[in-house]
């Protein structure tokens, strides 16, 4: 190894070092630093916006797996990342429910009693637990005996992490096998088209129904309810409502919530700053949200300072002249922006700007794929962050997330994540141009004004 390649290792080290320690101080300021035995949850994991600990988090797991691959033999990393069934294992743990199972265990079960409630063979389930808990998921107390840890307990709370891991290794994961034939295949290789994706391709032959994935989801009402539970855990595992706290929106009397769901964010948005918000989403959902802000917050709706407005993404603009327009990462149903191919992508904002003023802004808030290449004048624009060197500027691993939400919406929509370059690219095709850009760690505010 070169002096410079010793050079950028001890830089690395240095870089794990300090972002652990700030990750420490960050737990040290809210009760303490977890222990992964604890199945009590930490403050910190139901917080909205951990920005400090999440930087943190992401130089850590940067360095970590950058200089991973660079001292272990190619041989060796190959085989591993191949050998990753860890996805499946949480599937089988998450659809046998032994988080659950196991709550009222504190000390353990056998495993043979963990197969008579699985309906499992207690060898493989024994096999898919052992490689779980060498990931830090649910732990071997003794052999053959595992209870929960602070993982596998995270996956039972009101935060709805198990149906999340669910949707993710299960709909998501299952057209992996048939992903490369649908690369390849005459009728699905160049086409964008929602019901042309891999996830189509996947179920062609066993599918009697047309369309893409949320026209599947119709007539299946327990993946339904699965997909609806995990786009909570999506949002709180995303940090979604770090947007709260990450931008001035004292600065503004008016939103509107295009794509709102039943409100939930516009809700949060509301207590904390007196906003007049209008929420925009398909029919059934604005109904359901009529319900939700009556039952929860019913002096929004007798103050006036909330409105219901069903609509058409594509075929209807927003409420006029609002300050804020606001487009979140995910809601219940519908994916707004990236699941949406450029052209659908474009036809939204662009509905959005035809009824802005002069003040309005547009505000989209998603995962931005960084260059990883550099430090070249990088269109990314001011506000996001680069990783300190040696580390790839994207924060390599660190952002992984990012890059596996970009191959998720590919597979399952033939949508995808966007740099920043192609998010400006589709801006101004609706007449917007980019004024700023809010790192919030995980997701970022993408902020634009009319051109």
């Amino acid at each position: 190894m070169s002096s410079n390649g010793k050079e950028q290792l001890e830089a690395l080290l240095a870089l794990i070092n300090d972002s652990a320690r700030a990750a420490m101080a960050e737990y040290d300021k809210a009760g303490g630093i977890p222990s992964p035995y604890d199945v009590e949850p930490h403050p910190l994991d139901s917080a909205p916006d951990p920005l400090a600990l999440k930087r943190s988090i992401r130089i850590l797991e940067g360095a970590v797996d950058q200089l991973r691959a660079t001292l272990a033999p190619p041989a060796h990393t190959l085989l591993t990342r191949a050998q990753n069934y860890y996805w499946a294992c949480l599937a089988v743990a998450q659809r046998a429910r032994v988080p659950e199972i196991l709550k009222d265990h504190p000390a353990g079960l056998d495993i043979v009693t963990l197969g008579e409630k699985t309906r499992m063979a207690p060898g493989k389930l024994q096999s898919v637990l052992r490689m779980l808990a060498a990931r830090s998921v649910f732990r071997e107390v003794s052999p053959g005996v595992f209870a929960n840890n602070r993982l596998s307990a995270n996956m039972i709370t009101e935060l709805n992490i198990g149906d999340l891991v669910e949707l993710y290794t299960v709909e998501a994961m299952a057209p992996t096998t048939t992903w490369y034939d649908s690369l390849v295949d005459a009728e699905y290789a160049h086409s964008y088209e929602n019901n042309k994706s891999a996830w189509a391709y996947s179920v062609k032959d066993t599918w009697k129904g047309t369309g893409g994935f949320f026209k599947y989801l119709q007539g299946q009402p327990a993946r339904r309810k699965v997909f609806g539970s995990a786009m909570v855990g999506l949002s709180h595992a995303t940090g979604s409502l770090a947007a709260i706290s990450g931008y001035p929106w004292s600065k503004y009397k008016t939103v509107a919530d295009v794509g709102s769901g039943i409100g939930e964010f516009a809700m949060k948005l509301a207590r904390d700053y007196p906003v007049v918000v209008t929420l925009h989403d398909l029919p059934p959902t604005i109904k359901d949200a009529e319900t939700f802000w009556a039952d929860e917050y019913p002096e929004a709706i007798e103050s006036n300072r909330v409105s219901f407005a069903p609509m058409d993404f594509f075929a209807e603009p927003p409420a006029p002249n609002m300050d804020i327009y606001f487009v979140r990462l995910c809601v219940a149903y519908r994916l707004i922006i990236h699941n949406w191919p450029d052209k659908e992508a474009t036809l939204i904002l662009k509905k959005a700007a035809s009824v802005m003023a002069p003040h309005s802004r547009i505000i989209i808030q998603d995962y931005v794929l960084q260059n990883p290449n550099p430090r070249r004048g990088l269109s990314d624009g001011p506000g996001v962050d680069l990783a300190p060197e040696p580390m790839m500027p994207n924060f390599g691993a660190g952002n992984i997330k990012h890059y596996a939400q970009d191959i998720t919406m590919l597979i399952m929509y033939n949508g995808k994540e966007r740099t920043l370059d192609e998010v400006v690219e589709l801006g101004s095709q609706a007449g917007l141009k980019l004024d700023k850009v809010w790192d919030l760690a995980d997701t970022s505010l993408i902020e634009f004004v009319l051109a």
